[in-house]
């Protein structure tokens, strides 16, 4: 089989005998119009110029893909041996602990102090805080200097409030 058969066959495969022909005729006349009319060749200068300029690109991309893997590898180096250090070295051995749990029992104690001294002091602040809201639900002040509204301010506000629609939005 040559290759107007193969065309032929292949064309049949796809359309109706008609439209296979004729589409047949128009690839050979395409063939016919490449045959007659070659692509110009390109200047053995011009193609020497493309390929260098190839070349270096590749190069370049040859570089950075490099770097970037070198990088890479140290980073995952560096991280390998922080993760060895972490569960090798960084482990006390059984001596040091022994007097680090018996290091920590002592300041466990004085943490303990400091902290009942700590929760003394703020068991009073919260004591003077809840005579404080007890006194303002009174209406007696509990410090002097303490902000109050007298009620004219209290008045103006409610009127306000009521003769207004600036509230509203």
């Amino acid at each position: 089989m040559n290759g107007k058969e193969n065309i032929d066959q292949l064309l049949r495969r796809f359309m109706t005998g008609t439209d296979a022909a004729q589409a047949a005729r128009e690839i050979r006349a395409g063939d016919e119009v490449f045959r007659t009319h070659p692509a110009p060749e390109i200047s053995a200068d011009l193609l020497h110029s493309i390929q260098l300029r190839a070349a270096a690109q590749l190069k370049r991309e040859q570089v950075h893909r490099r770097a970037f893997w070198g990088s890479a590898a140290a980073v995952a180096a560096v991280a390998l041996l922080t993760g060895i250090y972490w569960l090798t070295a960084a482990k006390p051995s059984p001596s040091a602990r022994r007097t680090y749990v018996a290091s920590t029992g002592v300041d466990l104690l004085s943490k303990l102090k400091l902290h009942d001294a700590m929760l003394s002091t703020m068991d009073a602040e919260l004591t003077d805080l809840a005579k404080s809201m007890n006194e303002v639900q009174k209406d007696v002040p509990y410090h002097e200097d303490c902000l109050s509204i007298d009620l004219l301010e209290l008045e103006e506000l409610e009127l306000l409030a009521s003769n207004t629609d600036f509230w509203k939005g």
